[in-house]
């Protein structure tokens, strides 16, 4: 199960401080918002394998790395704590928007790199990518981009990826790419016309859906964090329900 599914399942009038959910659990603050909120993390195996597999792309400045789980499986979840972990010789650029043509996604790179560009010609556009990308690397500068859904991209913007992948200075990559998706996207990598591109990928990831334990543990940890009993009680066999 993901965590919008255990979200619904837990069907507690949490919303007023004064209800007497608050009051029993002990709680300062709502344990189940659906936003993203980095104290509240919880690691379940599936998303530790995940987090080792992102930071072992990252170390070894990876061309690309490959993401996909179920809407609610926790991709948002273990990307953001990537980013908090990062350090200042690392700059992580996230695109979300994916419904786009090459150009356009060339175009909004730049952008997400701060530059200002009014070409809209592959061949200036890349170019100014590889000069940035040059620089960075003079700096001493690990670029890593985050694509979200993934699944959504064009193939000619998968195959202007592939040539992205392709920036090398001194025998090092220019560029670490994450693709994250739903998971179609594996379904999409491997077409035989996009095999160029998934030799790039020496590691890959699907995210599973929570087990009846790590559900169990994924509530308490969040009843724990938002101010309540270090152990609440709840019955064992409302735990299967909820799963």
């Amino acid at each position: 199960m993901d965590s919008d599914g255990i979200f619904s399942r837990l069907n507690f009038d949490w919303m007023d401080p004064g209800t007497m959910y608050y009051d029993f659990f002990n709680l300062s603050e709502h344990p189940f918002r659906l936003t993203i909120d980095p104290k509240f993390l919880f690691l379940s195996s599936s998303h530790s394998r995940a987090q080792a597999y992102m930071e072992y792309a990252v170390r070894n400045r990876d061309k690309l790395f490959i993401l996909s789980g179920e809407i609610g499986s926790g991709k948002s979840l273990v990307i953001q704590d990537l980013l908090t972990s990062l350090d200042d010789s690392t700059r992580a650029f996230r695109i979300h928007q994916t419904l786009l043509t090459n150009v356009e996604f060339l175009q909004m790179l730049l952008r997400e790199f701060g530059i200002k560009s009014f070409h809209d010609r592959k061949v200036e556009l890349l170019d100014q990518i590889y000069t940035y990308l040059v620089e960075q690397h003079r700096k001493s500068k690990q670029i890593i981009l985050i694509i979200d859904e993934a699944q959504n991209l064009a193939p000619d913007v998968m195959e202007e990826i592939r040539l992205l992948l392709e920036f090398e200075k001194d025998g090092e990559n220019l560029l670490s790419l994450f693709l994250v998706g739903q998971p179609e996207l594996n379904e999409i990598i491997d077409r035989p016309e996009l095999e160029q591109l998934r030799q790039r990928a020496r590691l890959r990831y699907h995210l599973d859906a929570l087990d009846e334990e790590d559900v169990k543990n994924y509530i308490n940890h969040r009843l724990s964090v938002a101010g309540g009993k270090h152990t609440v009680s709840i019955e064992s066999d409302v735990f299967p329900l909820i799963h």
